[in-house]
This record gives C-alpha cells, structure tokens and sequence, in this order.
C-alpha cells in the first residue's frame, strides 16, 4: 500500500478512492 500513497501523490483523491475500495473488498473477502 505503502507504494501506491507514493505513486499516487499526484492523484490522491483518485488513489485514496481506489485504496478504500480495495480495502473494503478485502475486508468483504475475510
């Protein structure tokens, strides 16, 4: 994750969006 906050400086509503959606599939997933 560390990676993408990096990367995504440029972009971070789009990034922060994108992170929590993943988080919450894998929250959904466990």
């Amino acid at each position: 994750m560390v990676h993408n906050v990096t990367v995504g400086k440029a972009d971070l509503p789009g990034t922060l969006q994108a992170s929590q959606k993943k988080l919450d599939e894998l929250i959904e997933q466990h």
